[in-house]
């Protein structure tokens, strides 16, 4: 006998889905598209009145139109910071784009996305000062910032503040200081990631005295430290010992807004939330070993072994913030170095050249005083002499070497 079943087709809507590639021939797969509501209200930053293109001023916290005189307090506008729960998931939640009208420009020399005003036509890139860049379609549904860090320092005074970190060095060449009048400093926002947490420690060795007889014992200690706005730089754009030395934030964020972004350049982030939350683990992990272990060590003279820490972390959360910058380039001896001023502290991280010339008549002087220490044909003297002299020729070369490392 022949059955026949009834096969019902069913139609619906495709409006709110897209194509994607399908595996099989014949068949079309949709997946469901972004909602257009996600990316947030897009905010124009003109001047109410005259329409003219306004700015934002770090000396009064609020927009200035340089035009006709119109200011708006931003500081009103300010809400409760929200952290988000560490989950990747929470990221594609959070709104989607910068907020405002932005135009993002490539560098093809250095790889930076630096965001911009759409009115500029021409760019040059602030992290190595050149000029082939071309302008690319800003990505909408990029996780927009959560926080930002407005700027505190004006750009006027980061050439006077670059002349005295240029001085302090005796390493460096002497002409170096004449680049400190150099005035090609941007005002830039770079990406961060901000991670609040709880770590938990504990600790156990085994350990024995000197005396006769003892047997060994077991010490168990216990450590909780709280983490509170700790920051990783979201960018490789920079390097990472001149984002350490620069992220020293009296961090006090405020949340995002868009209207911070008028006429100031940000760049966007390329370090993913989850590759710095394992960077910061690791190195929280290293301080924590490092502090228990001092305290297992013993005060009183005996042995330990089997040393071992196990840590925990707990209540973690994260946000996605800017923090303000100054950045300048600048070329000697046919090398392009790159100074970073913090945009809220002040304080100067860079890259100097060496003048080895300099560093090893140095070294040399000290090596000849200690060995002229050998005609004293005191003993003690002469091993403190040396001593001395290792320290110090140690920690020269060390210090250059840190240089050229930036």
């Amino acid at each position: 006998m022949l059955c026949v079943r009834s096969i019902r087709i069913v139609q619906f809507s495709l409006d709110n889905y897209i194509p994607v590639e399908s595996g099989i021939p014949g068949i079309r797969v949709h997946k469901p598209s972004v909602p257009q509501e996600a990316q947030g209200h897009v905010l124009d930053v003109k001047c109410p009145r005259c329409q003219s293109p306004i700015t934002y001023s770090f000396a009064d916290n609020g927009l200035h139109c340089m035009y006709c005189g119109y200011y708006e307090d931003l500081a009103s506008e300010d809400e409760t910071l929200r952290q988000g729960v560490f989950e990747e998931v929470v990221l594609q939640q959070t709104g989607q784009g910068w907020g405002a009208q932005r135009a993002e420009w490539h560098c093809n020399n250095c790889g930076a996305n630096t965001s911009v005003e759409p009115e500029l036509i021409a760019f040059t890139c602030p992290f190595c000062g050149s000029q082939k860049v071309i302008q690319h379609d800003v990505v909408e549904n990029a996780p927009r910032p959560q926080a930002i860090i407005p700027f505190a320092v004006s750009q006027e005074a980061c050439p006077e503040l670059a002349r005295e970190w240029f001085g302090t060095s005796w390493m460096t060449p002497a002409s170096l200081r004449q680049l400190a009048r150099l005035e090609g400093f941007r005002a830039v926002y770079l990406p961060f990631w901000m991670f609040t947490f709880t770590a938990q420690a504990t600790w156990r060795v085994m350990f024995k005295s000197d005396n006769i007889g003892a047997s060994w014992k077991e010490r168990t200690g216990f450590e909780r430290i709280v983490y509170d706005n700790l920051l990783a730089c979201a960018t490789t754009t920079i390097s990472q010992v001149l984002a350490e030395q620069m992220a020293e934030f009296d961090v006090h964020p405020v949340p995002y807004n868009p209207k911070y972004l008028a006429g100031i350049s940000a760049l966007t982030y390329d370090v993913a939330l989850g590759d710095a939350w394992q960077r910061v683990r690791e190195k929280v992990r290293e301080q924590i070993v490092d502090r228990c272990s001092w305290q297992a060590t013993p005060s009183d003279h005996g042995e330990c072994r089997g040393f071992g820490v196990g840590l925990k972390l707990e209540d973690e959360s994260w946000s996605y913030i800017l923090v303000p910058a100054y950045v300048a380039v600048y070329r000697y001896a046919d090398v392009t170095y790159q100074l970073l001023v913090n945009g809220q502290t002040g304080q100067v991280s860079g890259q100097r050249p060496v003048a080895w010339f300099k560093v090893r008549c140095v070294q040399a002087l000290i090596v000849a005083l200690a060995l002229a220490t050998l005609f004293s044909g005191y003993l003690p003297i002469i091993v403190l002499f040396f001593i001395l002299s290792g320290i110090i020729l140690f920690n020269i070369e060390r210090q250059a070497r840190a240089f050229d490392v930036l």
